[in-house]
């Protein structure tokens, strides 16, 4: 009888040291997976500072380019605005210019005038001296 109670005790101590090592096996295995845990948190927090730097640079990068277009606008208007001018200008300098050739006509109409004129009076002197001569 004691024979049966003392492997009994030692069948009984053998699962003992059996769930005992089972037990310190799941408590590492626990460990384990709360530093595996751990580790996939700081991932997640590092993935997800990450997509808010993307999402920073690409707001960024959409501000600039936003602002590149505007940019561009505005010195498409100032091309635009310097052309309009220039074409004003070149339209006054085109109009300046046809003034000046109308009033060099008018002074060659009336230089041609002058020289009849002169050429008439010379004429008449002559024509006078010929007479006071006579």
């Amino acid at each position: 009888v004691q024979r049966k109670l003392s492997e009994k005790i030692s069948s009984q101590e053998a699962k003992l040291k059996k769930c005992k090592s089972k037990q310190r096996d799941m408590h590492k295995e626990r460990e384990m997976i709360e530093k595996e845990k751990q580790e996939l948190v700081q991932v997640a927090n590092q993935l997800e500072e990450q997509r808010r730097e993307i999402g920073t640079k690409g707001n960024r990068m959409e501000a600039d380019l936003e602002a590149s277009k505007l940019k561009i606008q505005e010195d498409k208007a100032d091309v635009r605005a310097r052309e309009i001018k220039l074409a004003k200008e070149t339209k006054a300098l085109a109009e300046e210019r046809e003034k000046q050739l109308n009033t060099i006509k008018e002074i060659e109409k009336k230089r041609e005038q002058l020289d009849e004129d002169l050429k008439e009076f010379e004429r008449y002197r002559s024509e006078s001296e010929k007479l006071m001569e006579t």
